[in-house]
């Protein structure tokens, strides 16, 4: 996406297996089919840092375009307590 330095992307550490073990055990264990486990989306992670609007939209875009994305959560209209937004 142009404009965005390499520093911009964060990629983390896998979700710690008992994490996402108790994960799924609280939340995912009323659902069917499958395993609890089998609910689990969050597992691999990462972030992308954007300066602008633009930036948010193009990486939107560029992501609608070459991943399968299952599921999003817009933080955007509804921000966390303290302000923060972000699209998950």
């Amino acid at each position: 996406v142009k404009g965005l330095d390499p520093d911009c992307f964060v990629v983390t550490a896998l979700k710690p297996r008992n994490k996402a073990f108790d994960k799924a055990q609280e939340e995912y264990s009323h659902r069917s089919p499958g395993p609890p486990e089998s609910w689990l989306f969050d597992i691999v992670r990462g972030s992308v840092y954007c300066k602008s609007y633009k930036q948010v939209s193009d990486v939107n875009k560029w992501l609608g375009k070459n991943a399968h994305i299952l599921t999003s959560k817009n933080r955007f209209l509804q921000p966390c307590f303290n302000g923060y937004r972000d699209l998950l």
